[in-house]
């Protein structure tokens, strides 16, 4: 549900408009998880051409360059991120 969410909200436009993380995590306190599924869309995330999966390569960076959480990104299935927020 949460990446449906974040997904709709960043490709309303045609081009997704996320400059930091604030947007993920605004809710979260520190110590707090966040767990977000389908972060490898089908493996499509390696070659992205919808602007679907080109949000979340773009989140996928986000989370990653993301100085306030620590993150680990499962392969299982469809990808996994689980971040803790610092």
């Amino acid at each position: 549900m949460v990446t449906r969410s974040i997904l709709r909200s960043l490709t309303r436009t045609r081009k997704p408009t996320l400059t930091t993380g604030a947007s993920f995590c605004p809710w979260s306190v520190p110590g707090g998880i966040i767990v977000v599924d389908d972060v490898l869309c089908d493996g499509e995330i390696v070659k992205p051409r919808s602007e679907k999966v080109k949000a979340m390569a773009k989140f996928n960076r986000m989370v990653a360059r993301d100085k306030r959480v620590e993150v680990i990104m499962l392969p299982m299935l469809d990808g996994l991120t689980i971040a803790t927020k610092k």
